[in-house]
């Protein structure tokens, strides 16, 4: 977004509406993406969103403490204009989906990840057709390429904005699978986190973790409640409340 440092300039930051969109201006100019094009926001709660975010800003401009203004530009910037490959690369993601990869041993871990990660896919398959299969080890698994279509189409039906919350969780959690579900509000942002953190808490708990790997955990689960949040403010899941589109 921003790459050098950069003074606070401008005293306040508002979101307003413009016709059914909205925007977000600095003293009354409105606000642009990093790569110069039009910022415009689908829904006022994410406009409003943005506008907290650049008024929290202090003596200088700290891009990391705006992760909403930073998903909004993906949208804009590296969403919009090569949709088919954003969906293409998301799909790809399906093929070897995390959840689909279960541990041969032990077998307290072998039932932990089918308690969670077995319904997930369950309810992808019955809610939309897309049934993948599942291995035990690191052997690739080759996916069913009428599943693959499906989840082609799945995900087709979401505007850029959304790809771009998709698509955050998707490489969060390593689990097209996962973040599909949270788009759907089958599972909350915490339990998408959890789910993600499978392997590494069971080996937490057995064997402790290092305060290093403890910072990673705390950095990715506000990366993922920040993706969260971001589709929240795009109204929850309107690709699926609102139907195919």
């Amino acid at each position: 977004m921003l790459s050098n440092k950069v003074k606070r300039f401008f005293k306040t930051a508002e979101a307003r509406a413009e016709g059914s969109l909205f925007r977000v201006v600095l003293d009354e100019r409105p606000i642009r993406t990093p790569e110069g094009s039009d910022l415009v926001f689908p829904t006022l709660a994410l406009a409003t969103h943005v506008a907290e975010e650049w008024s929290e800003q202090e003596d200088e401009i700290k891009p990391l403490t705006m992760p909403i203004m930073r998903l909004a530009c993906t949208a804009v910037d590296k969403v919009a204009p090569v949709r088919e490959q954003v969906i293409d690369q998301l799909v790809r993601y399906g093929e070897s989906d995390l959840v689909c990869y279960r541990s041969t041993e032990p077998d307290d871990l072998i039932a932990l990840q089918n308690e969670t990660w077995q319904p997930v896919l369950d309810w992808l398959d019955h809610s939309h057709g897309i049934k993948l299969n599942v291995t035990h080890g690191i052997v690739h698994v080759a996916q069913p390429q009428d599943a693959l279509v499906r989840l082609a189409k799945r995900i087709a039906v979401y505007n850029d904005f959304e790809l771009a919350g998709l698509g955050e969780l998707t490489q969060l959690t390593g689990s097209l699978a996962l973040a599909l579900a949270c788009m759907s509000g089958e599972l909350s942002g915490d339990a998408v986190f959890l789910a993600s953190q499978l392997d590494d808490d069971w080996q937490a708990d057995k064997w402790g973790e290092d305060s290093e790997a403890v910072e990673r955990r705390k950095n990715l689960q506000a990366d993922i409640s920040a993706a969260v949040q971001f589709i929240e403010k795009l109204g929850g899941v309107t690709a699926d409340h609102a139907g195919e589109r």
